[in-house]
């Protein structure tokens, strides 16, 4: 059995998703609603980090980038707690 390889059009339609729009509008509404500027940029990290598991799962292999800024963002929002 080959590896799986993931649609060439479902890349960039995940990083969209994942990256850019699920944050933007999950900050942006996180603030609006009265919520702190860390604690809404915590939750928006979900998003990326959703895509990240994601990715793991369908290629089979660890995106070390997405991996990277996975790990800064948990550093950086267990030391502002």
């Amino acid at each position: 059995m080959g590896r799986r390889r993931t649609s060439r059009w479902l890349v960039p339609v995940r990083m969209v998703a994942f990256d850019l729009l699920g944050p933007l509008l999950t900050y942006s509404i996180l603030r609006g609603q009265g919520v702190s500027a860390v604690g809404a940029l915590i939750v928006a990290a979900s998003f990326p980090t959703a895509g990240v598991m994601l990715g793991a799962l369908q290629d089979r292999r660890l995106d070390a980038l997405g991996l990277t800024v996975l790990v800064g963002t948990l550093a950086g929002a267990v030391g502002r707690r």
